[in-house]
Formats: C-alpha cells, sequence, structure tokens
C-alpha cells in the first residue's frame, strides 16, 4: 500500500509538472506574439499595418521589405487581432496595399488561406511584388470565390507572363457575381466591372492588344473594356447586368476600346450569334441509329497528354467491377475493330443506363498511347465524373504523368466549371432565407454524404456537419407555364466539386431542378402543361482546365446541343430576362441570356 500510494503521489507529481510547464509554453507564447505584435525582429510595429474603425480594415504595407518569416508572422497578428475584435463588427478590408514588397507564391498562399471565408478586400495592390504566374493565379482564384473586389493592381511585376494573365482572363469571364453591382457618387445602383491595372509585366503590350483581337480570345467567353473609358450605362432603380466583366488598363498609351466578345454568357443589343459545338477530333465508333438509347461520346479536344470527350446523358461514371474483363476482351476476343464496334453500339443499344468507362475501354483500350492509364486504380484516364442525367464533358488523361498533375489540379480547384440549370419556382417569390430576392451570390452549405450509401442522397445538415460546399448561382431568365407555374434558368459555377452539389444546393435554398426525382423536396404540385425531361435540367455548359504547361483550355459545350432541355424552355413564356438592355422588352425574343442568331427561330 505504501509503495503504491508512491506511485500515485509520483504520478500526481509528474500530471503537475506537465501542467506548469504547459502553462508556461502557453504564457510564452503569448509573450512571444505580443513581442510580434509591439517589436517584431526587424522592428515592425504590426499595429502600424492597418486600422480597424467601423466595420473597415485599411491595409498600408507599401515597402515594408517584408521576408516570408515576417509575413508568417504579420498574419497570425492580423488572426489574432480579427479573432480579438470580430464580436464587434463584420469586418472587410477596403484596402490592401503590399506593394513594394517580395510576395514568394507560399507568401501569396498564407495571405489567401487567411483571407478565405473569413474576409474581402475591395482594392488589392500587388504591384511591384515580385509576383509570378503562380501567384497571381492563386491570387485570381481568391478574387473569383468572393466576386466584390472592385480594383487589382499587378503592375511592374516582370515575372508575370501572360500565361498568369490568361488564366486571369479565364476565371473571371462568365463570372455570376461579375460585374460587381455598387451605388455610384449619385447613390444610385451600378455594374462596374472589375478594374485591372497591369503595366510593365514580362510581355510586351502589344501582344496582348493582338491577343484580345484574335479569334482565340472569343473561347474565353468573356468581354472586358481596354482603357479608362468604361462607364456603365445600366443603372437606375433596376439595373440591369452588362456583359463587361473586366476592365484592363495596360497603359496611357492602351487603345480605349470596348470588347464585347459574342459568345458571353449575357446578351448586348448589337450582338447576334450561333454558339457551334467544338469539332470533333476523333470520328466516331458508330453509326448514329434512331434506336440508339443515348448519344455516343466525341473527343472535342486532344493532345499530347489530354483529351476532352463529351458525356451525353444516361451514360454513368461508375468504376464498374468488369472494366478489367472488358480490358481483357478488347486485348482478345475483340481485336479487331469491328468486333469493338459491335461491343459499343450494345452499349448505345442498352436500356436504362450504361457505363461510360466500358465506352472508354473499347475505344481506346488498344491505344499504345493510353496504355499507362488503362486500369481500374487510374479509373481508365478519367479524371472526374458527372451524374448520370447531366450532360457536358469530362477530362480524360493519356499517360500516368498527365493523370497525376489533372488529379491534383482538380482536388485544388483549378478547373473552372459553369452549368446552366432550370429550376421549379422564382427567386423573388419562392427562394428560402437570405436567397429571396437574390438575383445572384453564394450558396454556401456543408454536404453531408453519410446517407448516400443507402439513400442515394447526400443532405445539407442544418448543423453544419459534412464537407464545407460552395457554389455561386446567377438568374439568366424567369419563365411561367400556362398553368402559371414559374421556372427559372440559372447559371452556377462551382467552387468545390462535391456530389450531386448543385442539385442538393438548388433544393436547400427552395428551388429544385426540373426534372430531378430524387432532390425533390419544396418542388410544387405536377404541371399538367409542361412535358418534363426524363433526367435533371443540369448541363456543363463551360469547362477550363490547365494542359500540361500550365497554359488554360476552354472548352464551350452550347446548350442548343441538347434538344431535350430545349424542348422543356420550349414550352414556356418567357417573362423577364435578367441581362442587358434594359429596353429589351420580354417580349422581344431574347433567349434567357444567351445569344441566338436572328435569322433563326428562338427555341425559347
Amino acid at each position: 500500500q505504501a509503495q503504491q500510494a508512491q506511485q500515485v503521489q509520483a504520478q500526481q507529481a509528474a500530471r503537475q509538472a506537465e501542467a506548469t510547464a504547459a502553462m508556461e509554453r502557453e504564457r510564452a507564447g503569448q509573450r512571444l506574439l505580443q513581442a510580434f505584435a509591439a517589436a517584431p525582429n526587424a522592428g515592425y510595429n504590426w499595429r502600424d499595418s492597418s486600422t480597424w474603425q467601423d466595420g473597415v480594415i485599411r491595409i498600408h504595407m507599401a515597402h515594408w521589405e517584408l521576408s516570408e518569416e515576417h509575413w508568417t508572422q504579420w498574419l497570425q497578428w492580423m488572426q489574432n487581432e480579427w479573432t480579438r475584435r470580430s464580436a464587434e463588427y463584420t469586418w472587410a478590408i477596403s484596402t490592401m496595399d503590399l506593394s513594394h514588397n517580395v510576395l514568394t507564391p507560399p507568401a501569396i498562399e498564407k495571405i489567401c488561406d487567411f483571407l478565405d471565408g473569413k474576409l474581402v478586400c475591395h482594392s488589392f495592390d500587388f504591384s511591384n511584388t515580385s509576383m509570378c504566374d503562380q501567384g497571381l493565379i492563386r491570387l485570381v482564384l481568391h478574387l473569383a470565390s468572393t466576386g466584390v473586389t472592385e480594383n487589382l493592381n499587378i503592375s511592374d511585376n516582370k515575372d508575370i507572363t501572360f500565361t498568369g494573365v490568361s488564366w486571369l482572363f479565364t476565371i473571371l469571364s462568365w463570372h455570376p457575381l461579375y460585374p460587381s453591382l455598387a451605388n455610384n457618387k449619385q447613390g444610385r445602383p451600378v455594374y462596374s466591372p472589375l478594374k485591372v491595372k497591369m503595366e510593365n509585366l514580362g510581355f510586351p503590350t502589344s501582344e496582348l492588344n493582338t491577343y484580345l483581337d484574335s479569334n482565340e480570345f472569343k473561347l474565353l467567353c468573356t468581354s472586358v473594356t481596354v482603357g479608362s473609358s468604361f462607364k456603365s450605362q445600366f443603372d437606375g432603380p433596376n439595373p440591369k447586368k452588362h456583359n463587361v466583366v473586366f476592365q484592363l488598363d495596360v497603359g496611357t498609351a492602351s487603345e480605349s476600346r470596348r470588347i464585347l466578345n459574342p459568345y458571353s454568357m449575357v446578351k448586348c443589343s448589337d450582338q447576334s450569334m450561333v454558339a457551334q459545338t467544338p469539332r470533333p477530333f476523333r470520328t466516331n465508333l458508330v453509326v448514329r441509329k434512331p434506336t440508339h438509347q443515348r448519344l455516343e461520346p466525341q473527343v472535342v479536344f486532344e493532345d499530347y497528354d489530354l483529351m476532352v470527350i463529351t458525356k451525353p446523358p444516361w451514360w454513368h461514371c461508375t468504376n464498374c467491377v468488369h472494366g478489367p474483363e472488358v480490358l481483357r476482351q478488347v486485348h482478345d476476343e475483340l481485336d479487331s475493330p469491328e468486333h469493338r464496334k459491335e461491343e459499343a453500339e450494345k452499349l448505345l443499344l442498352k436500356p436504362g443506363t450504361a457505363a461510360l468507362h466500358d465506352y472508354i475501354i473499347l475505344r481506346f483500350g488498344r491505344d499504345p498511347i493510353l496504355a499507362g492509364v488503362m486500369n481500374k486504380d487510374m479509373l481508365w484516364g478519367l479524371i472526374h465524373r458527372l451524374d448520370t442525367g447531366t450532360s457536358g464533358c469530362l477530362l480524360v488523361a493519356k499517360n500516368q504523368e498527365a493523370w497525376e498533375m489533372a488529379k491534383k489540379d482538380c482536388y485544388t480547384q483549378r478547373f473552372v466549371r459553369d452549368y446552366v440549370a432550370l429550376v421549379h419556382g422564382s427567386v423573388r417569390l419562392h427562394c428560402r432565407g437570405e436567397y429571396r430576392n437574390q438575383l445572384r451570390g453564394l450558396i454556401s452549405a456543408a454536404i453531408d454524404r453519410t446517407p448516400y450509401s443507402w439513400t442515394r442522397r447526400v443532405e445539407v445538415n442544418p448543423s453544419g456537419k459534412g464537407e464545407a460546399s460552395q457554389t455561386q448561382y446567377e438568374c439568366l431568365a424567369e419563365y411561367q407555364s400556362a398553368s402559371g407555374f414559374y421556372y427559372t434558368l440559372l447559371h452556377l459555377r462551382l467552387l468545390t466539386g462535391r456530389t450531386h452539389q448543385i442539385r442538393v444546393h438548388c433544393e436547400h435554398i427552395g428551388l429544385p431542378l426540373v426534372g430531378d426525382h430524387e432532390y425533390a423536396r419544396g418542388r410544387p404540385p405536377f404541371d399538367s402543361k409542361v412535358k418534363y425531361c426524363q433526367r435533371p435540367f443540369l448541363h456543363k455548359l463551360r469547362f477550363v482546365f490547365p494542359n500540361r504547361r500550365g497554359d488554360p483550355v476552354s472548352i464551350l459545350l452550347p446548350l442548343e446541343d441538347q434538344p431535350d432541355l430545349h424542348e422543356v424552355l420550349s414550352q414556356l413564356r418567357l417573362v423577364e430576362v435578367f441581362d442587358c438592355p434594359a429596353t429589351a422588352p420580354a417580349t422581344s425574343g431574347t433567349s434567357g441570356g444567351f445569344v441566338r442568331d436572328k435569322a433563326r427561330p428562338s427555341p425559347y
């Protein structure tokens, strides 16, 4: 007993010593933070870096000449200061001037990680910071996630090449939240593009001007103003959204001009176009027949490392267990092109759904270039997936190095994914809570995948349980059926890529997708005057990804290629188009935000 008592005393003493040491470490950490705040190693006083007043933060750190270690210390101080003051206001940064410092990609990554989901900034000055393409892309991804920044200065950065600038164009184009809506000096609402100042970069201005005039620029699906003469004509009590997403200031000698790209998401009065499907890079395996239950996938882009294929509805992307057997047959029994075509036609004739992996194996299984990815572990080359009923395009890698690179880009959200969807209801009448009357915004709701294994549904958990998920949206047009039911055409951009994300987010805000039977909570009674499509009305309109060099590749698949979706829209009356110009009446034949050729009848 005496020995046991001694052991207990020794254990208690050890625990007490450990607790004392932990308290001392905590006090030492607090003293260190206080020392950083008052006088860090290089003599900086972090309190001089910013002012905090009435919910507005102003950061002025030009010419501070901070090292990467000092950026970490400053961000730690900012985190503590924001935590301490968060009960006072909902803070926002009006100006962040970090010019004339050295900002490495890791430093910019830390700054953006600190801002993400915590603070928005209306004006960035990153001029003369030794910023490179990698840092610029990370910064633009942050801007795209908030949609509130009004000014960006990246001048005097010789390490920024045209690759970085082209990513700026690509990410911000077709953005649901740009141009931003704010009050002008007279207090009237006005749509204003993001103003980007980019003088003295790592390429000549003449190269930029040549690019803006090229056909390649049109594939970005964007519209910009070059120079400093842009004035929004669409202000007033009910402003309409124009399609000038951002404005470039490339120097006083730059020509002042407005570039209205006919591939823009919204309409301008003097525009007309016919959206064209990308030309197939390879001929189809099978001749199209009326008895086919689904369309055959097509290759719409291909280089040495990557391919983009279309995914028509009723192809599923599940990694089937019989894939290895199909591959064995391709190398044995199905060694002739005729046999492979016969098996591919069976997939097109199969009722219900068919496995996309089987088609990929049949078509590319004997291609020696794709031999390195023709296995179950590498998903037969597929990088990502689409739901069975969703149409769009998918990325396929042709070798192991490209597969690993593209998978990393997918996980780090380097892809730009724009969708169009028709939903039940009106944003102004049927949206829930904070989304009511919001014609565009951010749906931020965690998705819980726990019940998926037995319900085939994911859920938005009110407690916040699940994976953080964000979807940006904007209303393109509002329709009404002969029965009086309302419908809304939405443009959506995924900031995260969760299972069934768009479908469950639309249900969450009270606007379930037309044709979606799994996520139909809140759907109005059956509309007898409308023949719905046999799948969710969801189409992946635009897909952007980096190639092996890091340059953006933009793929546009027009909605006009989906006849079943057009058939639904043709049964509805267009009530209002949320684009420009404000003078265009809803009955003028405009097509819900998509510009049509004037010589062709509109399916809307």
